[in-house]
């Protein structure tokens, strides 16, 4: 057997599982091309302990019961009035005093309870990593906390070296506390190398000498039937919470002409708290008939769903990445995104449409110039300018267009180029290591 290229040990908080088989399997993406580039990988996994998903469960048992029909003998309310919108509480706020102290008591606890849960996660993932035989060559992060701080408490003591990837987006949308910046940038500059996985978020890190890196995209996407783009669906892709802009996408999706709406449905796969909303929103704009809500579905049914997309939207506000989008391009789908970070990154002349806002007129004009391009444009030919700027042309259609989306998205983000990019780190932080030792 020839002996690999290098012993890598990959450590991350979020991996699939058997019980939650589909969880960051971006993560998985990458171990499977490192290990089919001829490296030695070990995963060291474990989830920080939370109680998020206890929340979760009772902010959904609420929406589902203010989306219920109320028993109430009173008039029924207008759909407008039925509709999402400002609660009573949000129209008579607290004072701004008790407001304040009641925000930084949350955000106190929610530190709080991440820390304790983040520490719990780093001892048993250091545990892992010292009990590997023979030690690994490097030690590849993902995400700061908990997975980096663990590695870095590793390498301390038997000197690997670590190289970091960087996930969240926690650092674009602000929502750490300074202490967490601080603690971040401390173990950062701790690790042979940082990678962000695309520009935008490599600009939010507080470190410098960022490398980008993008995610792999996975293997098992079938180009779409030959005719998806003139009767396929407007296929949104991810979580049901309010970050992700899905109201904005289903107004959005209302706005287009009812024809366009009788060729094309609209399809949201995932889960989340904010379904029952969504479900109501649909109702109240009066497309419920043409609105399907997939629920959450293996990959595997995703790849099916997208042979028959015309379309796939990204409604989101702030993208560190966009993993969906390189899985439909992957299908030969093209997109309709926001600039919103990391859908710059993926984009080039020919993928799909950038909107500059979340707003739903913006979403539903890209939706129609991409839908409108697969009759005004079909088997035009696209430019390669990989991560350039929307030209405003119509987004070519057809077979040969399709494939060289797919061809395009495979050269840039398959796993061959990006476990090359990731073993050249490998291979310059081991040698940091070794000048490191020889002195």
């Amino acid at each position: 057997m020839a002996r690999p290229l290098m012993r890598v040990a990959v450590v991350a908080g979020e991996y699939p599982s058997a019980r939650a088989p589909e969880r960051a399997m971006f993560v998985r993406d990458q171990v499977d091309a490192l290990r089919a580039a001829g490296h030695d990988v070990s995963v060291v996994h474990h989830d920080p302990p939370t109680l998020r998903r206890l929340v979760s469960a009772a902010r959904r048992r609420l929406a589902e019961r203010r989306a219920s029909p109320s028993p109430s003998p009173s008039p029924s309310p207008s759909p407008e009035a039925t509709a999402p919108g400002p609660s009573a509480a949000a129209a008579s706020p607290a004072p701004p005093a008790a407001a304040t102290a009641a925000a930084r008591l949350r955000t106190l606890g929610r530190v709080v309870h991440d820390r304790v849960g983040q520490g719990i996660a780093e001892v048993a993932m250091v545990r892992d990593l010292a009990r590997l035989d023979p030690l690994p060559d490097v030690v590849h992060a993902h995400n700061v906390f908990p997975a980096g701080a663990a590695a870095v408490r590793f390498a301390r003591r038997r000197g690997v070296p670590v190289v970091v990837t960087e996930h969240s987006s926690a650092f674009r949308r602000g929502q750490l506390e300074a202490t967490e910046v601080r603690r971040a940038a401390r173990i950062y500059r701790r690790c042979a190398a940082v990678v962000a996985v695309s520009p935008s978020q490599a600009e939010a890190l507080p470190v410098g000498g960022v490398v980008v890196v993008g995610n792999v995209v996975p293997a098992g996407f079938r180009l779409r039937r030959g005719d998806a783009a003139a009767d396929g669906d407007v296929v949104s892709i991810g979580t049901l919470m309010a970050h992700k802009g899905m109201d904005a996408l289903i107004r959005a999706y209302a706005l287009l002409p009812a024809h366009v709406r009788g060729r094309h449905g609209l399809v949201l796969v995932g889960d989340g708290p904010d379904g029952p909303r969504l479900r109501a929103l649909a109702a109240a704009l009066g497309v419920t008939d043409r609105v399907r809500f997939a629920g959450h579905v293996p990959r595997t049914r995703v790849a099916e769903i997208l042979t028959d997309a015309a379309v796939l939207a990204s409604a989101s506000p702030v993208e560190t990445f966009g993993v969906t989008l390189v899985e439909g391009l992957s299908a030969g789908v093209p997109f309709v995104a926001v600039r919103s970070g990391g859908p710059e990154s993926v984009w080039f002349p020919g993928a799909g449409v950038l909107v500059d806002t979340s707003e739903p007129t913006d979403l539903a004009a890209g939706i129609e110039r991409v839908l409108a391009g697969g009759e005004e444009s079909a088997g035009a030919e696209c430019a390669e300018n990989p991560g350039g700027r929307d030209d405003g042309e119509p987004v070519p259609q057809g077979p040969s267009a399709d494939a060289r989306r797919r061809a395009q998205a495979h050269e840039r983000f398959g796993g061959n180029a990006v476990a090359a990019r990731l073993s050249a780190l490998y291979r310059e932080a081991a040698a940091g290591r070794d000048d490191r030792t020889a002195r």
